[in-house]
């Protein structure tokens, strides 16, 4: 751990999920100086993570020891260190396209996770039917586990597939963005504006060709 000592980051965060909510679980382990849940600034979406900051060292690592893997709803949180800003976190963030509209988070975490350590997986799904829109984002840990990915994955045609799928950084909506994030990873106590992260673009492995999924491929349609 080379952040701050009573800086965490929280994933894996339920949608419904609001600051008080979360701040509540975490307040019972020790006081929390801060707590926020990361949204898209226009739509109020949570990206599923954030930022629970303690007064005390010893209270972030009870939190960690044990609200680790704490179930909230139907997701289990996993709870660790904030890692400390710099040209290492930055462009970790992908964006997958053209995926199969079978696809589930499980199938798409053991897509990844051979290239590094995954932080965050976003899934888009149809809010209707609730299957998959064909587009994901998929985050690491370092920068050069997702160059990683997007040099073993990008431009690669699943079997049964007539269109590669595409894995590149996510572009950011602003500059603002890296700043807050990098703010929050560094142990900032306050922090001023809300930023969006969003982004274009597109990709797969040969060994997940035996899986032989069998979809159309997802328009490529930005309107999300």
């Amino acid at each position: 751990m080379s952040g701050s000592p009573t800086n965490l980051i929280i994933n894996y965060i339920p949608q419904h999920l609001a600051d008080d909510g979360l701040k509540n679980i975490f307040s019972q382990i020790g006081v929390v100086e801060s707590c926020k849940i990361m949204r898209d600034f226009k739509t109020g979406y949570s990206y599923g993570f954030a930022f629970v900051n303690y007064v005390t060292p010893e209270d972030a690592q009870k939190a960690i020891q044990q609200l680790n893997g704490y179930q909230i709803g139907n997701k289990h949180i996993k709870v660790s260190y904030a890692r400390p800003s710099g040209e290492n976190i930055k462009d970790t963030n992908l964006y997958v396209t053209n995926l199969p509209r079978e696809i589930t988070e499980y199938d798409l975490k053991k897509m990844f996770e051979d290239f590094g350590e995954i932080v965050q997986i976003n899934l888009l799904k149809n809010k209707e039917t609730g299957s998959s829109r064909g587009v994901a984002f998929v985050r690491y840990n370092q920068r050069c586990e997702a160059q990683h990915a997007i040099s073993q994955l990008d431009g690669h045609t699943l079997a049964g597939s007539s269109v590669p799928l595409s894995v590149r950084v996510a572009q950011d909506h602003g500059k603002q963005k890296a700043h807050y994030y990098a703010g929050w990873q560094a142990g900032f106590r306050q922090n001023h504006q809300e930023v969006s992260l969003l982004g274009p673009h597109p990709s797969f492995m040969s060994r997940f060709n035996s899986l032989r999924w069998h979809a159309r491929p997802y328009p490529n349609n930005h309107d999300f």
